[in-house]
């Protein structure tokens, strides 16, 4: 049955391939000389104008405005790319099917670098709620509701005029923008100057209008206010991304800002991808194209980021198949309808089979997990090897194990680490984890010298498992080859998609086991296609984590 399953999708898989050489025969196989045609709302209509006329090749374009109303509508009518704002993307979620950033709008809250609280602002930040009892009350407010020195001092509030700062600070604050109404308004030229000559001065503005368009660092006697996220009283190291620019830039992009006070600007389409035009405009836009952003009041991308959208923007592309060659498309959809059912019944043989040899499985109540369940923080580099790593502001690498591997594991009771000063090369065995005498060996993602060793796990090992991208880390090396070693890692959208042969590579492994059927912690959920629990290695024996060790960690593609 397997086997004419097989030979028919074969054969079925031939045919479609025929009949798509020939679409491309007839339509050509790069649609560069086609017209790239692009949808904006208002708002952006300038900044798309500037950007096509800046392209630089022979692409043509064509510039449809549209209302942020009628853009679900439009995205639905045909294929476009679309440049939208924050609102305007919300407006189609569920009919974009993709979407990548290309620009943002950030708006923070900004200090005179002289004033004589800032020191303390700087070690304990300002939580949201005093924010809003600071901007929000009709009477006045002074420095002591934020430092016991400060009585007598009265804080000078400024806000910008920019409508969207308005919104965005509503959000933020959890108020209307009525609430604002006796705090001065101000231009970005205005605001910033505000700041700059009066020290007692407190104010939120567009990241752009303190920016130096030279320099691009944050214009003199200007500093941004740290904001303490989780109320702990004080800014913890994952929270601490107001050094410099680049670490708050970097710090946005992954998520460690509060996202009401970020405003991006996309590029979004309702096809499957994006065509060779559009691409290579797109890519332009995320590289040279930056540049346009700032005299608009934008702010650019960083390095990584950009990075990892060009890695979307070069995936392959599907070329979209001539309007009247009707017979091509309806062949095209009987045959996807047969590789369906094939697909179904071949799934249905294939579940029956694994249901007969895990019927005495105990099917437990624990979380389901497969690669969707885990977590991949941006900005993050991740290895085979189950690790990640994560270059400091300092040049420095710290490192850590994926949450994958900690999920299919469960908590660890002791871990064998490295001391500091030792050197390892990439693929060398950096630490072992151990859980009531089992043990997984783990190898290195990067080559170079430990300089620093989480030495909070000799005490407490299952932060690795509870705090796996933060306080679980491993250690801090300085890199030897990083420049090299980087190309052969990948971003966390990659990663999580190399995971899901993972998964299918561990419930193959899982049902290999000879005792498969005997160990009562072995959670399947077959309805489920063989769903795994999380923790699924946790009752399992010595024998089971030995084979693991060769399969998953000793043999994991190594490059």
């Amino acid at each position: 049955m397997k086997k004419l399953i097989l030979f028919i999708a074969g054969l079925l898989i031939v045919f479609i391939a025929a009949d798509t050489g020939k679409v491309l025969a007839e339509n050509g196989t790069n649609d560069m000389d086609n017209p790239v045609k692009i949808i904006c709302s208002p708002d952006l209509y300038q900044l798309t104008k500037e950007w096509t006329e800046g392209f630089g090749n022979s692409t043509a374009f064509e510039i449809q405005v549209v209302e942020p109303d009628d853009m679900a509508y439009e995205m639905r009518d045909g294929e476009h790319v679309a440049l939208v704002s924050e609102s305007c993307i919300k407006r189609f979620t569920d009919e974009s099917s993709w979407r990548v950033v290309i620009g943002r709008n950030v708006f923070v809250p900004v200090i005179n670098s002289n004033n004589p609280f800032i020191e303390r602002l700087r070690i304990s930040g300002i939580p949201a709620v005093k924010f809003t009892e600071i901007f929000t009350e009709n009477h006045e407010s002074y420095w002591n509701i934020l430092d016991e020195k400060g009585s007598g001092y009265k804080i000078n509030r400024y806000f910008s005029t920019e409508e969207s700062a308005m919104e965005a600070l509503s959000e933020f604050m959890r108020t209307t923008k009525n609430g604002f109404s006796n705090i001065p308004l101000k231009d970005g030229s205005q605001l910033a100057a505000a700041i700059q000559n009066d020290i007692y001065a407190l104010g939120f503005c567009k990241l752009s209008d303190i920016t130096d368009p030279l320099s691009g660092e944050i214009l003199s006697n200007i500093s941004l206010v740290p904001i303490d996220r989780n109320n702990s009283g004080k800014i913890e190291h994952f929270e601490d991304i107001y050094g410099n620019l680049n670490d708050f830039a970097r710090g946005v992009w992954i998520g460690k800002y509060p996202k009401s006070l970020v405003g991006n600007i996309y590029a979004a389409g309702n096809s499957a991808r994006v065509n060779t035009g559009e691409a290579s405009f797109l890519k332009w836009v995320v590289t040279d194209g930056q540049k346009t952003l700032e005299p608009y009041g934008y702010s650019t991308l960083v390095g990584a980021e950009k990075q990892s959208i060009l890695e979307k923007l070069n995936k392959p592309y599907i070329f979209p198949e001539s309007q009247n060659n009707y017979a091509s498309v309806f062949m095209f959809l009987i045959i996807f309808l047969f590789i369906v059912i094939a697909v179904f019944v071949a799934g249905f043989v294939i579940n029956s089979y694994r249901k007969k040899i895990l019927q005495k499985a105990d099917h437990g109540t624990g979380k389901l997990i497969n690669e969707s369940e885990l977590s991949f923080p941006n900005g993050l580099y991740f290895d085979r090897t189950h690790t990640w790593a994560f270059m400091e502001k300092n040049g420095s690498v710290r490192v850590g194990i994926d949450d994958f591997l900690q999920h299919i594991t469960g908590n660890y009771t002791r871990v064998k680490m490295k001391k500091q000063g030792e050197k390892i090369k990439k693929n060398e065995q950096l630490l072992s984890l151990i859980q009531d005498g089992k043990q997984l060996n783990v190898y290195s993602p990067v080559s170079g010298t430990i300089i620093g060793v989480n030495k909070s796990l000799a005490n407490e090992p299952t932060l690795i498992n509870s705090s796996t991208y933060d306080e679980g880390w491993l250690y801090m090396i300085e890199p030897s080859n990083w420049l090299r070693e980087i190309q052969f890692l990948k971003m966390a959208e990659a990663h999580q998609e190399w995971l899901k042969a993972e998964f299918i590579k561990l419930k193959n492994f899982l049902l290999a086991k000879n005792n498969i059927t005997t160990q009562a912690g072995v959670h399947f959920v077959m309805q489920d296609g063989g769903a795994l629990t999380k923790n699924v290695l946790q009752e399992m024996g010595p024998k089971v984590w030995e084979d693991f060790q060769k399969d998953f960690m000793d043999n994991c593609g190594i490059n």
